[in-house]
């Protein structure tokens, strides 16, 4: 585990130290000498990856905002009652808040940032192809930058695009950027938009199948053996084939076709099953260096150096109250059914012992551990294979099937199976509550299905009304202001 950390703090480091002040994407006459010198190579180009993923992992980003702060309020998490204004501000949707269009503002340009390196990279890719050892190294690269291309895109419309599910297709969404340019694209179709989310993932989709080692390997989740190189390992925390099928799964869910959603999630699941085992309950469990990501599910996520920064600041029970991000107790309590046996709700939210002044459980899943070789130490999780599942089981016809899917999570999770007749629109929705908590991703759920009324995470019991206002975040006066 060293010798991985060691390998991806430099590599890193030197994605840092080029992407500073943006000199290896702004592309003047006097930054191409710059540029140049991290296009020259292979290793230069894996660099400059690195330096999206690393990127990645900002608090603007994947790092806070987007997994388990900003996404997360909007979904009504956390107990934002006695927190600071911003926490109210953003579980109330007042999206005028000097201080919430700030937030969104640097995510809608993270995100796009991030684009516009993918698409200079993919532009050097084919100018620069000479420069790949092989075929497969190629293919390799260019695959996984546009899987992340797609997978940013797909976000930026989850939170500024309409409702999909409910919306004209053809009405003005956000726009896509599909190469390298410094002029602005023009806002597109919800439905086109999607298109073109569709091309780069087929696009990564047969790149990656002729070329990624997680097919035949899994993900290689450790250091090569003596001083061979990594660049091919690791492949759960790069985008890799199946990330790519769960991102499609994803938005062909999302486009409501569910057949085609169906058909991605079979053809996958016993790979998913051979390389991405359900965590081993020991390691849940361990009291002392417990997996609470459970890392051995994850299909992509990311090494965030960050990360325990961000559970101190948002999480840890040494918080003041006015800071501490953190559920109501008894709707806590209620949202994992008072069920102690759910691996998701012991291992994460504890209360301290002999701590008089925090009286309810606090949330740890982002909290340090003990021994710092495990190689699940940083993990940022960003696609997981429930998630398969989930989809499975909400686009399956047959309710017996829906609900083994259903089942065979609900068991590596230490609960019992489902009645025969439990509502699976009703089991899923839990299952998205209970599954994704500080990733982000119900509040995507939530948007998808047009949920009218969400549970109010700052009360005991009760709902909060959703309309479409609250689910489309505004786009940013910086950008409008730029167009006009």
């Amino acid at each position: 585990m060293k010798k991985q950390l060691t390998y991806i703090t430099l590599l890193l480091s030197l994605a840092l130290l080029a992407a500073s002040c943006n000199k290896w994407l702004d592309v003047k006459p006097k930054d191409r000498t710059i540029e140049d010198q991290i296009y020259n190579t292979e290793d230069g180009f894996y660099t400059a990856l690195n330096g999206v993923y690393l990127d990645l992992c900002s608090e603007s980003l994947y790092g806070a905002q987007l997994s388990m702060e900003m996404l997360e309020l909007l979904a009504q998490r956390y107990n934002t009652s006695v927190t600071n204004h911003y926490a109210q501000v953003v579980s109330s949707y007042s999206y005028g808040d000097s201080k919430m269009k700030s937030k969104v503002d640097n995510a809608w340009k993270g995100l796009y940032r991030n684009i516009s390196n993918l698409n200079r990279m993919l532009y050097m890719i084919e100018t620069k192809k000479s420069v790949f050892g092989s075929e497969m190294s190629y293919k390799l690269l260019k695959g996984q930058a546009l899987g992340l291309r797609a997978f940013l895109h797909f976000d930026l419309l989850r939170l500024f695009g309409p409702i999909y599910k409910s919306a004209d297709s053809t009405a003005k969404s956000i726009p896509y950027y599909d190469h390298y340019t410094i002029e602005y694209q023009p806002f597109l179709p919800a439905n086109d938009y999607m298109n073109k989310v569709m091309q780069d993932i087929n696009d990564a989709e047969t790149l990656l199948a002729a070329s990624d080692p997680v097919i035949s390997s899994g993900p290689l989740f450790s250091a090569a053996p003596g001083n061979g190189s990594n660049k091919f390992r690791f492949r759960n925390m790069a985008m890799n084939y199946y990330a790519v099928e769960l991102l499609k799964a994803r938005a062909l869910l999302y486009r409501e076709d569910k057949a085609g959603a169906l058909a991605v999630t079979t053809a996958v699941l016993p790979d998913i099953e051979k390389w991405f085992p359900f965590v081993n309950v020991n390691n849940v469990t361990d009291n002392v260096n417990p997996d609470k990501v459970f890392s051995t599910e994850l299909i992509f996520g990311q090494f965030d150096s960050r990360l325990y920064e961000m559970y101190n600041k948002y999480f840890s029970p040494v918080v003041p109250e006015a800071g501490l991000l953190t559920s109501q107790a008894t709707r806590l309590s209620s949202l994992y059914e008072s069920n102690e046996n759910d691996y998701r709700y012991k291992s994460i939210f504890w209360r301290v012992p002999d701590n008089n002044a925090v009286t309810y459980k606090c949330y740890y899943k982002y909290s340090d551990i003990i021994n710092k070789d495990k190689n699940y130490r940083f993990l940022l999780p960003l696609m997981r294979k429930t998630e398969f599942y989930y989809i499975a089981a909400e686009c399956e016809t047959n309710t017996t099937k829906a609900l083994d899917y259903l089942n065979t999570v609900r068991k590596a999770r230490g609960l019992v199976d489902l009645a025969a007749n439990a509502a699976v629109v009703t089991e899923i929705r839990k299952e998205y509550m209970k599954e994704f908590f500080g990733e982000g991703q119900l509040f995507f759920y939530y948007k998808r299905t047009n949920n009218t009324s969400i549970p109010n995470g700052s009360a005991a019991s009760g709902n909060v009304s959703m309309t479409p206002a609250k689910y489309v975040l505004p786009i940013p006066d910086s950008e409008l202001a730029y167009r006009n």
